[in-house]
């Protein structure tokens, strides 16, 4: 497994016994090249991003046949132009902008930060999980119909942001009250990971021991 954009960590042990250990890969330094390289890395095997969500965008223009299953609690879907700064609270904006609404699916989303969020994203096709959605139906069988949708994609990228946590379990730039427990978050990384067509993800918002864990739950076979 290749781990991009930090250290690499030392060996560890994933929950199924699975001995984790990461190749950290040097990346070129011009930003075109470097895009095209991640790119690369995740059609040659599977990887796991720790950085920013500027670097899931990067990776994702030159993934343009990936779906993508969005890990978190805000939409943070409008007010970006395309010359905009990539933000944290413009990334649905500007992945809609690369990858079809009917290829994108929200998870654990329980706040809108903007009037027309809502109205956006189903316009665009974005299917929404929300935690309400997660309450009343259970966190497995959201999971079943996510594996079902994504199965079928050619290429399946999972981007976690640790604010789709409950604060209680992490620290955030935004916290949102009544979020995932980490207990959760692992079950979905841990199936997820399962799918053939599971190319790359990331993880991004957040530091400590639920990012290492996530890491190396993610990057387990």
């Amino acid at each position: 497994m290749r781990l991009l954009g930090c250290k690499a960590p030392v060996l560890r042990f994933a929950e199924n016994g699975v001995p984790v250990s990461f190749e950290s890969v040097d990346l070129p330094s011009q930003m075109q090249d470097r895009f095209r390289a991640l790119a690369a890395a995740a059609k040659e095997r599977p990887f796991v991003l720790r950085g920013s969500r500027a670097d899931t965008l990067a990776v994702l223009s030159q993934m343009k046949d990936a779906g993508v299953i969005v890990f978190d609690a805000h939409a943070c879907s409008l007010f970006a132009a395309e010359n905009d700064k990539v933000t944290h609270d413009f990334f649905m904006k500007n992945l809609l902008n690369i990858i079809p609404g009917n290829r994108v699916i929200l998870v654990g989303h329980r706040e809108f930060t903007y009037a027309g969020e809502a109205e956006f994203l189903k316009k665009n096709g974005v299917r929404i999980y929300s935690m309400q959605s997660l309450t009343m139906d259970s966190v497995e069988s959201v999971c079943d119909g996510l594996m079902e949708i994504a199965k079928d994609w050619p290429l399946c990228y999972v981007s976690v942001c640790l604010d789709v946590l409950d604060p209680v379990f992490a620290k955030v730039e935004h916290p949102s009250p009544g979020g995932l427990s980490v207990r959760e978050l692992l079950y979905f990384v841990q199936r997820l990971r399962m799918l053939r067509n599971f190319t790359a993800a990331d993880v991004v918002d957040g530091e400590g021991p639920v990012v290492e864990k996530l890491l190396v739950e993610f990057a387990a076979r």
